[in-house]
């Protein structure tokens, strides 16, 4: 062994010493020189001699100032501990190979448990759309044959209204007729007299009216049933040469100015409701009126002559247009357009409560 010390106020000291064997061990020191109150004159030698006395135990490991006996190393058994460790590497190779079986399986039937609910899912998402289909397609085929049932009804309706409304026509052209002929009897036994000739004022057109006043021989006109169609009695000569009443219509952009909402009551100018409702079939024309309902307020010849009835229209806050019919070869001036026939109606049922649209009709353009 080897070891160093230092004394205070006497210096340092090395020391060093070698065991013999377990009992016996020799050893020495040197101190250097110091100067001070403990000087030393010169350097110190000393040397040791240990015995270890007593008995020895046996049961102690070592019997030494210093235990030099070294542990024996244990053998190890190379192939136990490959053979163990292989082993344990197959067990737990095992058990992972079990885990992934497992785990695998979980998911194959989560999988499979997953697949069966979207089918039935499926399934049902599938009969559900089929019952609507079914339900809807029913609710169709009674929509279709309500609308067969009412179109029925309603043909069946205009066609008896217009028969009467011929038949009515009819009765007061044969009762004209008679009277125009019980007049000329009349104007044949008296002695003609010359009459002055009524002055007839012109109705406000766009296009000139040809006014032919009546020769003393020509009866009277016979009016409307229903009173006249404008207040001025001075138009209805030029409106007689007028096929399908454009000038009058015309003409009551200027009557009916002030007050267009003025109700068509009875009285002398009470009109007759005619229940009209035309059938077309759409034609190729540019300006061919579309598929549906129109509720109508007048036909003209000239596109000239709708246009100015259509824009006087507008301008009394009217939503009017016009449009035309190459099956008729006319323009309809229309206050409605609509697919729904009874919302047709009921616009023209209040639009001819006035005297400016006493005569609406309805018009089905088709194809």
């Amino acid at each position: 062994w080897l070891g160093g010390s230092y004394k205070q106020d006497f210096g340092i000291s090395a020391l060093g010493g070698v065991k013999l064997n377990n009992v016996l061990a020799i050893g020495a020191s040197y101190s250097l020189k110091n100067t001070g109150i403990n000087e030393l004159n010169s350097p110190s030698y000393e040397i040791q001699l240990s015995f270890l006395a007593g008995k020895k135990d046996n049961k102690i490991e070592g019997y030494s100032f210093v235990s030099t006996k070294k542990p024996k190393k244990k053998h190890i058994d190379l192939s136990n501990q490959l053979a163990a460790k292989k082993k344990q590497e197959e067990a737990a190779k095992k058990k992972q190979q079990e885990e992934l079986a497992a785990k695998k399986k979980q998911e194959e039937a989560a999988a499979a448990k997953r697949q069966q609910e979207e089918a039935t899912a499926k399934r049902q998402q599938e009969e559900a759309a089929k019952r609507q289909q079914d339900e809807a397609l029913a609710k169709r085929q009674q929509e279709e044959a309500a609308t067969a049932t009412a179109t029925a009804k309603r043909q069946q309706d205009e066609a008896l209204a217009k028969r009467q409304q011929e038949e009515a026509a009819a009765k007061r052209q044969a009762e004209a007729v008679l009277l125009a002929k019980r007049q000329q009897e009349e104007a044949v036994k008296k002695p003609p007299v010359e009459q002055p000739k009524p002055k007839v004022e012109e109705p406000k057109v766009t296009e000139p009216v040809v006014v032919v006043p009546p020769p003393i021989e020509k009866p009277p006109v016979v009016q409307h049933s229903g009173g006249p169609r404008l207040k001025h009695q001075s138009s209805i000569a030029a409106l007689e040469t007028d096929e399908h009443g454009e000038a009058e219509r015309l003409a009551r952009l200027d009557v009916h100015a002030e007050d267009h909402s003025q109700p068509h009551g009875e009285g002398q100018d009470a009109h007759p409701h005619a229940e009209r409702h035309e059938f077309v079939q759409q034609g190729d024309h540019q300006s061919e009126l579309d598929l549906g309902d129109y509720v109508v307020a007048g036909v003209f010849k000239s596109e000239e002559n709708a246009k100015q009835f259509s824009d006087g229209l507008v301008k009394l806050k009217f939503k009017a247009d016009y449009g035309h019919l190459s099956q008729k070869n006319l323009w309809y001036v229309y206050l409605l357009k609509t697919k729904n026939i009874d919302k047709a109606r009921e616009e023209r049922n209040k639009l001819r409560t006035t005297k400016m649209f006493r005569d609406a009709w309805l018009l089905t353009v088709q194809e």
